[in-house]
């Protein structure tokens, strides 16, 4: 039996990263001559289940042991301090744990974690876990967003990334592994979350309209990021503006409004804290439909692949909206949209630039929206073709790559 390490799976209740984990354990299996055991590093049970229930072949997943971080209000610098710590410590048990499994596979799945989008310190304690791993056994990086790199940070991650292999997900980060940090052993594919989900079919997808009391291909979705910050420092203003995109489409159109949290935990990133404040400013006449509690990530795919469109601030429900031929409009605050959606995908027109305060403050925002809404409408047929042509290469190009790599596995 082969084994097989699979990192950053933890938390299934972020459908992407869910979906990502999902796809590579059913498609790896599927195309391996031989049994496999994926070990995964995520939190608890509950989350393993999660896993499990989306799956539709027969395989073997076992939880790691599992650093979970203690939190303290970061309201102080003692706060702050003790958050770096333990940080480290996650780190350093990790790794541990990691040299102690008897396996000479570990695949880290993305997307966009080695990213100074997010933290710069937990970044240089990821890229020494890799490099000491890699020095040992084979490290795989697959779907992955890798940068860009500021200062120190850009020599530094040339040296400890050296051992890895590298799938990206877009051109924009293959060009920038290639002819920046001078990177040999990269290979450009694409978002594994763009394969169909093992539960997607029709069938499937009518039972979750039906479920949650949708009507199928005349609502749009809207998924504001509850990641507020990566726009707009001003809380306030980034809810008035979502709420007034939403009383816009009301009022210009006859078209349902389903809101839809696309990350429900960890608290801080939940989007539901946004929708909540969205759907309480909105006047009662305007009837919108909330997905309130936390969901499936196959059940999530079928609300969207029902919609007419899509309009979100996370990058995943995006991916399954153009996997389900349906147009998305996506309101970027990293280069990862450019890379996967505008050049990836080759729908720069459907993306906005949206990391722009100012945008927010005079709601630009939600003309900019509107604007890309009624593009959206006259080019529809136009858009929907060739979507459903990106998207079949897209996935012959996955596959192939999943299969290149069972291929190595099995081999070694």
């Amino acid at each position: 039996m082969k084994k097989i390490v699979l990192k950053h799976v933890n938390n299934s209740f972020n459908y992407g990263t869910a979906m990502m984990a999902i796809n590579f354990i059913e498609y790896l299996t599927v195309n391996s001559d031989e049994e496999i055991e994926f070990l995964l590093d995520i939190k608890d049970d509950i989350n393993l289940k999660r896993i499990e229930s989306e799956l539709t072949v027969n395989c073997k997943l076992k939880k790691l042991k599992y650093y979970e971080k203690k939190r303290k209000n970061q309201s102080t610098i003692f706060a702050k301090i003790f958050s770096k710590i333990e940080t480290f410590k996650k780190y350093y048990f990790d790794l541990k744990e990691l040299f102690k499994v008897k396996t000479d596979t570990i695949v880290y799945l993305g997307g966009d974690d080695l990213s100074e989008y997010y933290t710069s310190s937990g970044i240089i304690l990821q890229l020494l876990e890799l490099y000491f791993l890699s020095k040992k056994k084979n490290v795989f990086l697959i779907s992955q967003t890798i940068g860009p790199f500021s200062s120190w940070r850009k020599t530094l991650s040339k040296y400890l990334l050296n051992n890895c292999s590298i799938y990206t997900r877009d051109p924009v980060s293959t060009r920038y592994i290639k002819n920046i940090l001078k990177l040999n052993k990269v290979i450009e594919s694409r978002d594994l979350a763009f394969l169909d989900l093992p539960k997607q079919n029709i069938k499937y997808h009518k039972e979750v309209l039906n479920k949650y009391s949708i009507d199928g291909k005349n609502y749009i979705t809207i998924i504001p990021s509850g990641l507020y910050s990566h726009y707009t420092e001003d809380f306030q203003n980034y809810i008035r503006c979502w709420k007034n995109i939403i009383s816009k489409l009301i009022k210009k159109t006859n078209r349902p409004i389903v809101l839809l949290p696309h990350v429900v935990k960890p608290d801080v990133a939940d989007d539901r804290n946004i929708i909540k404040q969205v759907v309480n400013s909105l006047d009662e006449k305007e009837i919108v439909k909330y997905i309130n509690k936390a969901i499936l990530p196959s059940e999530a795919r079928a609300i969207i692949g029902g919609s007419y469109c899509i309009i979100s601030g996370r990058m995943h429900p995006a991916i399954s909206s153009f996997q389900n031929k349906v147009p998305a409009i996506t309101l970027s605050y990293s280069i990862k949209y450019k890379g996967v959606i505008a050049e990836g995908l080759g729908f720069p027109e459907l993306v906005i630039e949206a990391n722009n305060k100012n945008k927010w403050d005079n709601e630009e925002i939600v003309e900019k929206v509107f604007d890309k809404f009624i593009y959206l409408e006259k080019n529809y047929i136009m858009i929907e073709n060739k979507i459903k042509s990106k998207v079949e290469e897209i996935k012959k190009n996955i596959l192939l790559h999943i299969k290149e790599l069972s291929k190595f596995l099995s081999n070694n």
